[in-house]
């Protein structure tokens, strides 16, 4: 009887079932506790070690990765959100620009401001036409003649 049922297409299947759970259970286990983390010496797994997507952000943990493991170049600023650095993330020479508010180009220029209030009035003009008038640098007299009537202002001298 058990000579017929190995020979019989169930116990083939049967069998052939158990030995495939047996290895692929062993074997699965056998892999699986064959390298654990605390076999692989630090700094040895690159890039090339890991598929693409195979580490993801959710795998990192928030502020582990600094400065020196990212590459010359590795991130440029079409990869960094808007305002998401500040002066934390800054080296020290960029964070002295800043500061001493370095030599940087020049700002757009800025709105107009509101009109200001009008002035006093000014004297009363002289009468008539001017007919000539002279000015001495020396002494700053503006002498206007109108009318024929001389006029005399004191304004201040030219100095040279």
């Amino acid at each position: 009887m058990i000579r017929e049922f190995v020979h019989s297409r169930t116990g083939a299947v049967i069998a052939g079932s158990t030995v495939l759970v047996t290895l692929g259970g062993v074997g699965g286990a056998f892999a699986a506790g064959q390298i654990r983390s605390s076999d692989i010496k630090d700094q040895t797994i690159m890039r090339r070690d890991i598929g693409a997507g195979g580490v993801g952000s959710s795998e990192v943990k928030d502020q582990s990765i600094k400065r020196r493991d990212i590459g010359r170049g590795g991130v440029g600023s079409s990869e960094v959100k808007n305002g998401t650095l500040g002066m934390r993330d800054l080296n020290d020479a960029t964070k002295s620009k800043i500061n001493e508010g370095g030599s940087g180009l020049p700002g757009l220029p800025g709105a107009d401001g509101a009109a200001g209030a009008d002035g006093a009035d000014g004297a009363p003009g002289l009468p008539g036409e001017i007919q000539t008038f002279t000015y001495n640098p020396a002494t700053g007299d503006l002498t206007i003649t109108t009318d024929g009537v001389p006029q005399t202002l004191d304004l201040l001298p030219l100095v040279g």
